[in-house]
């Protein structure tokens, strides 16, 4: 089987034949993309998905269901089709689980 259609062929060429790359010289640091630390606001989330609760609760979705919406569990509410959670319910949630663990 022939393989030269695989090779490159600068690696094939000689030593003298062979492209020279391109070598980047400028040691400066592209600060384009930066962001000025006094311009931006952080965002307080008050709600998130149950994916995001359960991220948040360092759980699987599948695990975090059966605490949703029963006496001394999650609640939860809709905005439209989205089901959500509140970052306070949930965390007062962990609060109960962690002390009743303690007992």
């Amino acid at each position: 089987m022939d393989t030269s259609c695989f090779l490159d062929p600068d690696a094939t060429a000689p030593k003298t034949q062979r492209k020279k790359k391109a070598v980047h010289t400028d040691n400066r640091r592209d600060r384009s993309d930066e962001i000025d630390p006094a311009a931006f606001a952080v965002a307080i989330v008050l709600a998130t998905s149950i994916g995001g609760a359960a991220r948040a609760a360092g759980v699987s979705r599948t695990l975090i269901y059966p605490w949703l919406d029963v006496p001394g569990g999650i609640p939860t509410f809709k905005i439209g089709k989205r089901r959500l959670v509140r970052i306070e319910a949930l965390r007062e949630f962990l609060l109960r689980r962690e002390q009743e663990a303690q007992q």
